[in-house]
């Protein structure tokens, strides 16, 4: 079975071809084999290749998953739209929303007037948190998923992994400045109390060989234990021991969370 053209003329002369799907079968009396159109798809230029497009589909479930899309490309090469590529926008376009009502496209624009960047600081960044939110992945990782994955609403350019570290470098250097714009921000537009303020304080541990730490390296120095394990506060370092830091956290009334700091774990 297969699709072939054939050529007629039409009553002004003028040659048109037309599609057909047909079938070989073989005519003993005759003693040779004989065409058979199974299926007209009319001429060749007022071809409706919808009808093409659902044949290929039910067709294909029956081939190779690697066969089957050869197939299909071969027919949307023919097309006069051929299919690229289909990106994810929804769970950007709700996140983008609510990055532009808490403003912090404007906040971490003010912030970037003095800076001279050759990129948009300010969507790299948005880039990395709509990841962290959808698919959480590394910066290296991050560029393949805008590539081949999703659109962010106002990215212009492709995403490079040094540009994603050079646009965390500002947010360190300007953080306390963000977070004081933030914090205003979005006490304003979500009517937040703020007269009183919880102060947490947890610890967590890095593990690391002491052999590995640097001379000033304060911030992953020995530490005391909450857990009275051996090691913590002795003075001493075994290696594979862990190291400990203090993480703090700042809540206000209605649970709003708007600071994190982390220190050494070297202070009682």
């Amino acid at each position: 079975m297969y699709i072939r053209e054939t050529t007629g003329t039409l009553a002004d002369g003028s040659k048109v071809k037309y599609v057909q799907l047909c079938h070989n079968c073989w005519d003993s009396e005759a003693g040779y084999s004989k065409t058979r159109v199974i299926y007209s798809f009319g001429r060749k230029d007022k071809l409706d290749r919808e009808v093409l497009e659902r044949l290929v589909n039910s067709i294909q479930k029956y081939l190779y998953p690697e066969k089957a899309k050869l197939k299909k490309a071969d027919i949307g090469n023919t097309a006069e739209f051929v299919f690229q590529l289909a990106k994810r926008y929804g769970g950007t376009y709700t996140l983008d929303k609510l990055w532009k009502m808490l403003n912090l496209d404007s906040i971490i624009g003010k912030l970037l007037k003095e800076r001279d960047f050759e990129v948009d600081v300010e969507r790299l960044l948005f880039t990395m948190v709509a990841n962290r939110a959808l698919d959480p992945a590394s910066k290296l990782a991050v560029e393949d998923w805008v590539k081949d994955n999703v659109y962010i609403p106002g990215l212009d350019s492709e995403v490079k992994v040094h540009n994603l570290y050079r646009a965390m470098d500002f947010l360190l250097e300007a953080r306390e400045e963000l977070e004081e714009e933030i914090f205003h921000s979005v006490s304003h537009l979500l009517n937040l109390e703020v007269d009183l303020i919880y102060f947490d304080t947890t610890s967590t541990y890095f593990e690391v060989d002491p052999s590995d730490l640097q001379d000033g390296d304060e911030f992953r120095k020995l530490g005391y234990s909450k857990d009275k394990k051996t090691g913590f506060g002795s003075g001493r370092h075994w290696p594979g021991r862990n190291q400990r830091r203090h993480s703090h956290q700042s809540l206000g009334l209605a649970g709003q969370y708007f600071r994190h700091e982390c220190g050494p774990g070297s202070k009682r």
